[in-house]
């Protein structure tokens, strides 16, 4: 054997295609599949609604019908106003079955992927997806009643929906990073699912408009699946005593204080525990916000996106009111002595000394 051959050497495998860098090359696939069904979801919705609406029994005249004799035009606005309301009252029928089931599902998915790996988790909760996004595409070729599709977004809910996914993947990220250092991959990953959302909605709007509306569900479903392939053949799981640009800013920084401050065995408990409380605010975003929609929108239809601005806006100032107060809280004063013999008797107490000395000679005195 040469000398100067090293006995220990790394794996052949280069060090930066980690599991961290892979997550974060899926979960752009996933955001891309998710955001297509998403968009197409809305869409579809509208046409329906407007495909089977009777035009003609949509308004009731509360006059003499003069409206309808002079502005003959204005007939097809309000109709597709009422249209409009009705889309998104199902949209919000559909966030509450999807989100109303995957509540109990995010409790349980947490501490089962510290206990039998995040593998398992993942493969079930795409497979669930698939099924369900399969089904969904189904009831658009054939053009089913709406209450079908309703029902086959409920079986989404089964897998926990994308909270499932992400709080495995955020838990992976997390013990797949040293103690007590940095974790930049929880910004990285968020940004790659931003980048995957934002390749989406380039092309679904061409996609739907000449091929219509199964063909996107199609290429989600495609991209899911390959998603579920890669996570199946590179994926490694450590099951022994735990599994080991939009959005970047805010929500990954809380997610990694929060990571910093939990133990390495609790980390799918926490990320349940965030994705968890996520999901009851999208259930109650979903029926506050399409509520305020349909009642405001013959006032001025833009009303809802100023009460979604005033959400983050709150954060944001007691975001800034907590990080002043704990500021000032953490605030102590350290005096810190120079070591030096000239402030070492500067400092002592001669004059004490000089009186203690001179008692001391007298009481020696008195003996003597």
């Amino acid at each position: 054997m040469d000398e100067r051959e090293k006995l220990l050497t790394k794996d052949a495998r280069s060090s930066w295609f980690d599991v961290r860098t892979k997550l974060c090359l899926f979960v752009m696939l996933h955001g891309c599949a998710l955001e297509i069904q998403s968009v197409t979801e809305t869409q579809y919705v509208y046409s329906y609604l407007k495909k089977h609406t009777n035009k003609n029994t949509t308004y009731e005249s509360t006059s003499n019908n003069l409206s309808e004799q002079n502005c003959p035009g204005n007939m097809t606005g309000e109709n597709d106003d009422y249209i409009q309301s009705l889309a998104s009252d199902w949209t919000w029928y559909i966030q509450l079955v999807t989100c109303g089931i995957c509540l109990p599902v995010l409790v349980v998915a947490g501490p089962v992927s510290d206990l039998k790996g995040a593998k398992i988790v993942l493969m079930y909760n795409l497979m669930i997806t698939i099924l369900s996004y399969a089904a969904r595409a189904y009831a658009i070729y054939e053009d089913l009643n709406l209450y079908w599709y309703v029902g086959f977004s409920a079986v989404e809910g089964i897998s926990g929906c994308h909270y499932v996914y992400h709080l495995t993947c955020s838990a992976v990220l997390t013990n797949s990073t040293k103690p007590n250092k940095e974790r930049p991959f929880m910004a990285v990953y968020d940004a790659m699912m931003g980048i995957g959302m934002a390749i989406s909605q380039i092309g679904v709007g061409y996609v739907i408009k000449f091929s219509g509306y199964t063909y996107p569900y199609l290429v989600s479903i495609g991209c899911l699946c390959l998603v579920l392939i890669l996570i199946i053949l590179t994926l490694e799981d450590n099951t022994t005593t735990a599994i080991g640009v939009i959005r970047i800013l805010p929500i990954p920084i809380i997610k990694s204080i929060l990571s910093r401050m939990v133990h390495s065995d609790k980390q799918g408990a926490l990320f349940a525990n965030i994705y968890l409380l996520e999901a009851v605010c999208r259930l109650g975003g979903s029926t506050l916000f399409n509520n305020i929609y349909h009642h405001t929108r013959p006032i001025f239809k833009g009303m809802v996106f100023f009460v979604m601005a005033l959400f983050p806006l709150c954060a944001g100032i007691l975001l800034m009111c907590m990080t002043c107060r704990n500021t000032q809280l953490d605030k102590i004063e350290i005096k810190v002595e120079e070591p030096t013999i000239q402030n070492r008797k500067e400092n002592c107490d001669c004059e004490e000394n000089l009186e203690k000395s001179q008692k001391e000679d007298t009481l020696v005195i008195a003996k003597n």
